[in-house]
């Protein structure tokens, strides 16, 4: 009789877009902030701040890892073989200290990150994102099923991930992002589409804000999210929004007014609006 034990750890790389009024990124019981890292100018030192608000000691690897983002406003991980936008890393110009770090409760670290940009480096957006990932302690690997006789123990041990972008921008770049393909679909659960399409040489990074306004004038929000991007290569972005229904709101009469807002990376209450659109719903 052969008895087997086998212990099997899946790698669950949970990404939470956790987007606030504050620069600050947050997943269970650790917080990162900011939330992201823009190089520019003469600014070549930044400062990233990892916490532990937790009650058990925390580990981290921290590392470069590179993603394309996706019409639909997902991630996915680069292929190491594919070199379609590997003049779009910036992990090739970037150092951080330190690569590993163990927080214990209610404690912080800081990770330096230095941007090393030379003359020559051709004018551009660069980005690469930082990765904390979580390192799960003995105990916690340890099997809690203690079976006799011929059994297979699967333990799964969910080792989670944060990752902010880290953005170098070279020369004098520039942005514009329009809207168009407005599109609601009226039921229980209003949803209103549209696409939103870049040009230029930079990133965007903004927030979404929309007002229903009645046939007197009178306007109310009834959607706002902060931090959706368009990042290069990308050309367009799908928007699939749930609108809020209730009495005071007639989907069949008056108009909807969708503001994309772009804040200042150096003052976030300094905002452009980079485009105002009004929906006709009648």
């Amino acid at each position: 009789m052969i008895t087997s034990k086998f212990y099997i750890k899946t790698f669950l790389v949970n990404f939470i877009l956790f987007l606030t009024n504050i620069n600050l990124y947050s997943q269970s019981d650790v917080m990162i902030f900011p939330r992201r890292v823009v190089f520019e100018g003469n600014n070549n030192i930044q400062e990233v701040t990892l916490v532990n608000n937790g009650k058990d000691t925390a580990k981290y690897i921290i590392s470069f890892i590179e993603y394309k983002m996706n019409e639909d406003g997902s991630f996915v991980l680069i292929d190491p073989a594919d070199t379609t936008y590997i003049h779009y890393f910036a992990s090739k110009y970037l150092r951080f200290f330190p690569r590993s770090i163990v927080l214990a409760p209610n404690t912080a670290q800081v990770v330096r990150i230095q941007a090393n940009v030379h003359s020559n480096i051709p004018i551009g957006e660069y980005r690469s994102h930082l990765y904390f990932r979580s390192i799960p302690t003995e105990s916690s690997l340890a099997n809690e099923n203690g079976g006799n006789g011929d059994s297979i123990t699967i333990k799964l041990t969910p080792i989670y991930g944060l990752a902010i972008p880290v953005i170098i921008r070279v020369g004098d770049l520039n942005v514009k992002v329009s809207i168009s393909d407005v599109n609601l679909v009226i039921d229980d659960n209003p949803t209103l589409s549209f696409k939103m399409y870049r040009e230029g040489n930079k990133s965007s990074y903004g927030d979404i804000d929309i007002y229903y306004i009645n046939d007197d004038g009178t306007s109310q929000k009834i959607y706002g999210i902060k931090g959706i991007a368009i990042y290069p290569p990308l050309q367009y972005r799908e928007m699939i929004i749930k609108l809020k229904s209730d009495e005071n709101i007639d989907f069949h009469n008056g108009k909807l007014e969708i503001i994309y807002s772009v804040s200042d990376d150096k003052n976030i209450n300094n905002k452009d609006i980079y485009f105002d659109y009004y929906y006709d719903l009648r």
